[in-house]
């Protein structure tokens, strides 16, 4: 659910009610086992588990997709900040993604000045 389809035909498509409803719903899920909240060992298996099987990978995709709600944008960017919080691999991994700009600057670069900008 979280494969966004990024086919230039399609790319500026919006998205409907329903599927905004059940990405906050998905992304809420995700924040929920990765809690500061829980027990700790639980909250690192989860988060090593969100890496090894891509959805940090799928989450951090979403950050950088063009047409993204605005709302779901927030919500992701607050759903990866739980997933990396503590755990050195994930953060790292955030720390490897890159936006597709000319030249490709680090995703981090891109989301602060787009929060500085608006």
């Amino acid at each position: 659910f979280f494969h966004l389809d990024q086919d230039p035909q399609t790319k500026n498509l919006s998205w409907s009610s329903q599927k905004v409803t059940n990405m906050h719903i998905l992304l809420q899920l995700v924040r929920t086992l990765v809690s500061p909240n829980n027990p700790q060992n639980q909250t690192v298996a989860c988060q090593k588990v969100m890496n090894h099987c891509g959805l940090l990978q799928d989450l951090c995709s979403i950050l950088m997709a063009s047409g993204v709600p605005a709302d779901i944008l927030t919500e992701t960017i607050n759903t990866v900040s739980e997933v990396i919080r503590g755990s050195n691999q994930n953060q790292e991994h955030f720390a490897s993604v890159l936006a597709p700009s000319t030249p490709p600057r680090p995703a981090i670069v891109v989301l602060l000045m787009s929060m500085v900008n608006e």
